[in-house]
């Protein structure tokens, strides 16, 4: 039997959803593909592409478990996203380290959430962040160059990939530097990257006429890995369709039709950061 690989962060990472009252499209795939796949899932909410990679190579070219024909589903989330090494309590947290690339300067999430948002954990990060402040400025600057371009180099590369070793790889990826739908010229029936960008897609369910009241601030989302019931289904519709190479018939995911208070159970005054959920 052949694998099914999930890579990315809290879009795919159903196992942070204990309290569901509907199915997830990640559960959906897996239900209809059982006698087909072996699913595997390694997202973790709060993490990005570093993170993810770290897991991927080792297993694809130390272990060499991914093999012919198997599946790898990743979204690739901001290149920001730096899996710094850290202590044992707070991977995952390390989304809310950031660098403001126009301003030259890193900068803390939870420094701008109030004393009821700061858990242990979130505490713990922050002790973290202003201790090792300059070493971070120093890596993102170092690397500005490979961290802009970072997700423009991972599709490339799994694109090779998916020739070289006849991997099918579906893919999705912010679009922060560029117009990824570009690559869709690439697609065929071992690689598939997709127009879509996800955070796009869950922040496009808000009504139109109240996306004002939360874009470019700090967020909590309070749906299940960041959809509504109605769009896991139309995304394991939209992922199958991918997987029996029907890509002619792909469907059209809901928009418009939520409103802020039916998403989001914490807004802040910050405007440090575009969108975020953990």
């Amino acid at each position: 039997m052949k694998n099914f690989y999930f890579f990315g962060d809290s879009y795919f990472d159903a196992k942070i959803c204990k309290n569901s009252n509907h199915e997830l499209w990640p559960d959906l795939i897996e239900s209809k593909y059982k006698s087909k796949f072996n699913f595997h899932n390694f997202s973790k909410s709060g993490t990005g592409p570093h993170f993810a990679f770290k897991i991927f190579n080792k297993m694809m070219f130390s272990e060499n478990i991914i093999k012919k024909d198997d599946v790898v589903l990743f979204h690739l989330s901001g290149g920001d996203r730096i899996d710094f090494i850290c202590s044992n309590g707070i991977e995952g947290y390390m989304n809310q380290i950031c660098f403001d690339y126009n301003e030259r300067t890193s900068y803390c999430l939870i420094e701008n959430n109030n004393e009821q948002m700061q858990n242990e954990k979130k505490k713990k990060l922050l002790t973290f962040y202003e201790s090792f402040k300059n070493e971070i400025e120093f890596c993102f600057l170092t690397f500005e160059n490979d961290i802009i371009h970072m997700n423009i180099k991972y599709i490339s590369f799994l694109y090779t990939l998916s020739k070289l070793y006849g991997i099918k790889v579906i893919l999705f990826s912010t679009d922060k530097i560029g117009k990824f739908h570009q690559f869709s010229i690439l697609n065929d029936d071992n690689f598939f990257m997709s127009d879509y960008n996800l955070f796009n897609l869950s922040f496009d369910e808000i009504l139109d006429n109240e996306k004002h009241i939360v874009s470019n601030k700090v967020k909590i989302d309070k749906r299940m890995i960041h959809f509504s019931e109605e769009n896991h289904y139309i995304m394991a519709e939209y992922i199958s369709s991918i997987i029996d190479n029907r890509i002619d018939k792909l469907p059209t995911f809901k928009r418009n039709f939520k409103s802020v208070s039916d998403v989001f159970s914490y807004i802040s005054n910050s405007k440090n950061r575009k969108f975020i959920y953990e």
